[in-house]
């Protein structure tokens, strides 16, 4: 059987978030009749048709990911129930027990945390023509006579102790519509030409996008690369502003590359990243490497929003050997946890420091006289 693809799509009103994720199995049951029901009402009479759906709320992003997993996992075990009986005019709820979903595809990623909208991923099977059928009813219809009814709304207020804002159908069509305006709305655009591609091609064309600060990321095959350099590199690209500006604009950089790698993670996609000789990439740190020599001083540089983001080591005698910019989170940590069971100097001044120029980062010094 085929699949047409389709989410509730639930917004509570602000500050009401998710008591819970997971719906009970016998709300679930409940549920699982009245979705069949409202979409009953819309699909063509003259084809017969099956419901399989996930009782569970998802962000967007676990749903929007190469291969669309969790529609494909559904419409997957439907297909493999059929051997035990299911077919046409029946409803696969697919729920939870003891707390735990059937499969891991369709465990709620706890990691996206809470946002604004919730979706309950749908999948309505038939033969070709039934479903083809019910994509060009559906895709019109939902768009004017979308609204969940109110028993459905009803349920899940209750089941999830949250009020919703706006509850209604949408094909997955129309939810990754609505995902890229919204990138486009806060200046991510480039992230939606990166994703559709991945979304939707069995072998996705190699491409470059240009985000709003110029920074450049690249699709080879289903790797994701951003291009980075050090701060000494991007403050010689821009002589002609002051100390002040050359270090806000490498932090507005660094503010976008984060957003990028947290957008792209969200949708299943690790962004990598790539430098140009002398610099290197080493082990998810970027290396400005200047002189050889033993560490024994440590400067942290950070700012108030966002946190440490380099690194500069330097010798006893203060002389700086490297520059390191931790690209995630966790490589930040393991370049903390390694400075302190390093016994190293380490200075923390909650800034960050450059030579009086600006041209370069500033080391921490030399060592105190013990």
């Amino acid at each position: 059987m085929q699949p047409w693809m389709g989410v509730l799509a639930l917004e509570p009103i602000e500050g009401a978030p998710l008591a819970g994720r997971l719906l009970a199995p016998e709300v679930a049951e409940r549920l699982g009749e009245l979705l069949a029901m409202q979409l009953g009402r819309f699909l063509p009479p003259a084809h017969e048709y099956a419901l399989a759906w996930a009782a569970a709320a998802y962000d967007p992003a676990q749903l929007l990911r190469r291969g669309l997993p969790l529609h494909a996992e559904l419409t997957h075990l439907f297909q493999a129930g059929q051997r035990a009986g299911l077919a046409a005019g029946q409803i696969l709820t697919l729920s939870a027990r003891e707390g735990r979903m059937p499969t891991a595809v369709l465990e709620p990623d706890a990691a996206l945390g809470d946002g604004r909208l919730y979706v309950v991923p749908v999948v309505v099977l038939g033969d070709e023509a039934a479903i083809e059928a019910a994509s060009q009813t559906l895709e019109t219809v939902l768009m004017d006579e979308g609204l969940a009814d109110p028993r459905i709304v009803g349920e899940l207020s209750q089941a999830s102790g949250a009020r919703f804002e706006h509850a209604r159908w949408l094909s997955l069509t129309d939810l990754a519509a609505m995902m890229a305006a919204q990138l486009t709305h806060v200046g991510m655009a480039p992230a939606w030409a990166l994703l559709e591609e991945l979304l939707y091609a069995e072998e996705p064309e190699p491409m470059a996008v240009d985000t709003a600060l110029g920074q450049w990321i690249t699709l080879e095959g289903e790797a994701v690369r951003l291009a980075v350099e050090p701060y000494a590199a991007f403050a010689a690209r821009h002589p002609e502003e002051t100390p002040d500006e050359r270090v806000q604009a490498w932090l507005a950089r660094i503010h976008e590359q984060r957003q990028y790698a947290a957008l792209l993670g969200a949708h299943g996609i690790t962004l990598d990243f790539a430098t140009e000789a002398p610099a290197r990439i080493v082990e998810g740190c970027l290396v400005d490497r200047r002189a050889n020599g033993e560490p024994a001083t440590a400067l942290v540089h950070a700012h108030r929003s966002l946190g440490p983001v380099a690194i500069t080591l330097a010798d006893a005698r203060g002389q700086v050997l490297e520059h390191r910019q931790p690209l995630s989170a966790e490589a930040l940590r393991a370049q903390l946890a390694a400075l302190q069971g390093a016994g190293l100097t380490i200075t923390q001044p909650g800034t960050v420091a450059t030579v009086a120029d600006g041209s370069e980062l500033a080391g921490p010094g030399p060592c105190p006289v013990q």
